[in-house]
């Protein structure tokens, strides 16, 4: 697979959990889980002879308020699945005691992965471990580039005092491959998932083609950082705006394109046509269009490109209810086993793309998979409405949450 300066991919990698951390909460390190650390001031270790299952047997408890467990993460973009091991060594009636589970990332929003988890009720008997996995396993895992923090707070049950505290026995969080993703801040600088307003990691720009400038505009509190930029081809450029993503294996992938108008204050003043290929096919013939003397872009002349055109007359500020700093995505499903080719064409001024992302995440919803298969047009950044042209034919529009 043939590099693209500029472009970093997440690594292809077997989805194999790699465990980044796998403590023996209130213990000692035994059988593969280091000694209990990481763990919030307030809190004390209990236990009981270790036994045959050391987890079994000890535990960390919060005397006070919540029992927090914090996690440094080795490295931004990561994405990860956590474990979290249960075994009800105090209380033996189910309902006397109760927790209050969640997680956060990065100091975003926590998330609640259990409301009101009673270890007894749900173990079935005292002794019995028991756990809970974060993302489930049928879900994406939780990407975090810094710290993922573990809250436990113990809920009021029966009349016993043992109620009131949270505990935790094991603690695993392992880093997956998760779904593969490749994905381009057009024009600007490299983003993580904290801080490019959307959730994800960009790459800062590269993969595109010679000539083209990257491009700033006004600075909008209200549009998310990764979309405050733009790359765009000059009109007289040869052949238009070009990106190439290597791609890690043969099979299909999801290719999303979002735009926001930040020059253009009126419809019609910037339409481009969008074409797309896979392989060195695709790279070539764009190359040979852009070096073709007697090519011209201004007329949008399809029968000047070798890829095949996927989206005609693309008109960002029409699309996004005829108002700038909004941003407007399309997506299609793309045939690849060694790299993803965009090229876009400028009917009237000069073609440009925000983001470009490429990836092997589910589609969000049904559609026909083929090369170029327009999944539709959808608004993001909550910022105007959704594209209220009629779909075409055969193709199916996406509705909220690209």
């Amino acid at each position: 697979m043939a590099a693209v300066p500029g472009v970093v991919a997440t690594p292809w990698a077997p989805p194999t959990p790699t465990p980044v951390y796998a403590i023996n909460c209130g213990g000692s390190a035994v059988d593969g889980w280091t000694a209990d650390a990481h763990y919030s001031i307030n809190s004390q270790s209990w236990g009981r002879a270790p036994g045959s299952n050391p987890l079994l047997n000890r535990l960390r408890y919060a005397t006070t308020g919540p029992l927090v467990y914090s996690l440094p993460l080795p490295a931004a973009g990561g994405a990860y699945r956590l474990t979290l091991l249960f075994a009800e060594l105090f209380v033996d009636t189910p309902g006397e005691r109760w927790m209050h589970v969640s997680v956060t990332a990065d100091g975003r929003p926590p998330v609640v992965v259990d409301p009101a988890l009673d270890v007894l009720r749900r173990a079935g008997a005292p002794d019995r471990l028991m756990s809970l996995v974060y993302p489930a396993p049928d879900s994406p895992p939780l990407r975090a580039d810094a710290l993922v923090r573990v809250s436990l707070v113990g809920l009021s049950g029966g009349s016993r005092a043992a109620g009131t505290h949270a505990f935790l026995s094991g603690l695993r969080l392992d880093a997956t491959a998760g779904p593969w993703r490749a994905a381009i801040n057009c024009g600007g600088p490299a983003f993580g998932a904290s801080t490019s307003g959307d959730g994800a990691a960009y790459a800062a720009d590269g993969g595109y083609s010679a000539g083209s400038r990257p491009w700033a505009g006004r600075l909008d509190e209200g549009l998310s950082p990764v979309l405050r930029t733009a790359r765009f081809a000059p009109h007289e450029l040869r052949g238009g705006l070009v990106y190439t993503v290597p791609v890690p294996a043969a099979r299909l992938y999801r290719l999303r394109l979002t735009w926001v108008e930040l020059e253009h204050p009126g419809a019609g003043r910037r339409r481009m046509d969008v074409y797309s290929g896979a392989d060195e096919p695709a790279v070539a013939a764009a190359a040979a269009v852009a070096a073709a003397a007697n090519t011209t872009v201004g007329g949008g002349d399809p029968n000047s490109l070798i890829l095949p055109r996927v989206a005609v007359d693309v008109d960002v500020f029409g699309r996004a209810g005829h108002g700038m700093d909004r941003a407007v995505s399309s997506e299609f499903v793309v045939a690849a086993s060694t790299s993803v080719t965009v090229q876009l064409v400028g009917t009237v001024g000069s073609p440009m793309l925000t983001t470009l992302v490429v990836t092997t995440e589910p589609t969000p919803v049904a559609t026909e998979a083929g090369a170029g298969a327009e999944m539709g047009v959808v608004m993001r950044a909550g910022r105007g409405a959704r594209d209220a042209r009629p779909p075409r034919p055969g193709v199916r529009q996406q509705l909220e949450g690209v």
